[in-house]
């Protein structure tokens, strides 16, 4: 990425690293163990998650199929770009699905590393945490100072 900076911006650079990151994860990332560095325990969401994705992935499918044939009929210029929209978003979501397996929650010295896949990485110091609870309001949920980690809740 630091070479990159030298030719492009940096924000740019950083755009181009998350998008080959997610590109490598959704089509050439198939096995291997979750990322869990050592002296860290990893608590797993992605059996709960996966299942709901895997459907919106299904119906993606069928929508990509259906206005495909659709709009055929009357732009091919529309098809075309259609297409390739639909098809960088389908890549994109099963790169969303593999991440899920691949970051874990983490549980480290320092505090709590919540991850949700490549979209949230955010560590919360022991510090921080007053109190493990299990119900929450809406007024909390919404509150600024909450990090809300729920993606299909």
């Amino acid at each position: 990425m630091s070479a990159a900076s030298e030719f492009i911006p940096p924000a740019l650079a950083r755009l181009a690293v998350a998008e080959i990151a997610v590109i490598h994860m959704a089509l050439f990332r198939w096995g291997g163990s979750a990322d869990v560095p050592a002296n860290t325990r990893a608590f797993t969401y992605h059996k709960h998650l996966t299942p709901m994705c895997a459907t919106l992935l299904i119906l993606s499918a069928i929508e990509i199929a259906a206005y495909h044939l659709l709009l055929g009929h009357w732009s091919r210029t529309a098809t075309v770009v259609m297409f390739i929209v639909s098809d960088v978003g389908f890549v994109y979501l099963v790169g969303l699905i593999k991440s899920f397996r691949f970051s874990p929650v983490l549980l480290t010295p320092e505090g709590v590393r919540v991850r949700v896949g490549f979209l949230i990485d955010q560590l919360v110091p022991l510090e921080a945490i007053a109190a493990v609870e299990g119900r929450f309001t809406g007024e909390e949920v919404r509150d600024a100072d909450t990090l809300n980690a729920a993606l299909l809740a």
